[in-house]
């Protein structure tokens, strides 16, 4: 029984490490993005 309920725990924090690793990359991609957007607008508008 204790050996089956520790692997289910290790199962859970697995899968909340990912999602939170996705959040975290999603969230990078995002950010990287969004300031190469905006740089691109900067060196449009100053020409």
């Amino acid at each position: 029984m204790r050996k089956h309920s520790h692997n289910k725990i290790i199962k859970i924090t697995r899968a909340q490490i990912e999602s939170i690793e996705r959040q975290y990359w999603t969230r990078y991609n995002n950010d990287s993005l969004e300031s190469m957007l905006y740089y691109k607008q900067n060196n449009i508008t100053n020409r």
